[in-house]
């Protein structure tokens, strides 16, 4: 069914081999917790997302499975079982199937296809809330920005956010890009705001602008959305 649990699956895999081949398997974590850094871990931001766990999920899975696993690993070679533990381990062991008793083909049959029925409902059903979200999130959009001075004399980045969705925004994440002509200088991802915008309508809002030595220009960016 190509669904978020399969993809947990290879993730927990990739910390297996890790420590099969003989190096650290908590590498696996680290690069999904810079991810989560860089990127966040909404599924409504990142349309790919719809059939894979999110950055902050991966964390917790491929820690957990590293933690699990060290035990196979002898730094800096290869395992010399490694076969044998691919075919049974801590986190995939091997199925002890129950004897075979006469009659009872129909019934396992039975059973194996309401599971994979099951699996795939939830699947279809995930993947069409994330599907709902991210349209969400793309219907919130920034109209125009610009610089000003805000009333207690401090520079500002200020936006008109309309929201197209049926639901009401109830809270903004904002991340500032600044650039040096179409280069990234930095981003600021401080700005986080409460507010109440009802469906089609158009806010004007505001954060603080930092000094970023080099950069000529923000642009503001939606990094996430809460929903009353």
């Amino acid at each position: 069914a190509y669904e978020t649990e399969q993809e947990a699956d290879a993730d927990r895999l990739s910390a297996l081999y890790l420590a099969l081949a003989g190096f650290d398997p908590m590498a696996a974590p680290r690069v999904w917790l810079a991810a989560h850094q860089r990127h966040g871990s909404s599924a409504a931001r990142a349309g790919f997302l719809h059939d894979h766990p999110l950055n902050a999920e991966r964390v917790a899975i491929t820690q957990e499975a590293a933690q699990q696993v060290a035990q196979y690993r002898i730094p800096g070679q290869q395992n010399p079982d490694w076969e044998v533990v691919l075919a049974d381990n801590v986190l995939f062991p091997k199925t002890q199937e129950r004897p075979y008793q006469p009659g009872e083909g129909l019934l396992r049959a039975t059973e194996a296809g309401l599971d994979a029925y099951d699996r795939h409902k939830e699947a279809r059903e995930e993947q069409e809330e994330r599907e709902s979200a991210a349209a969400a999130f793309q219907s919130i959009q920034v109209v125009q920005a610009w610089e000003d001075y805000s009333a207690d004399g401090r520079v500002g980045v200020f936006f008109d956010i309309r929201n197209g969705s049926p639901r009401t925004v109830s809270s903004l994440a904002m991340e500032l890009h600044y650039v040096r002509g179409q280069q990234l200088v930095g981003t600021d991802e401080s700005c986080h705001l409460t507010v109440a915008i009802l469906p089609g309508q158009t806010v004007r809002l505001g954060c603080d602008k930092q000094d970023v030595p080099g950069s000529t220009g923000v642009v503001p960016e939606i990094a996430d959305i809460g929903w009353q």
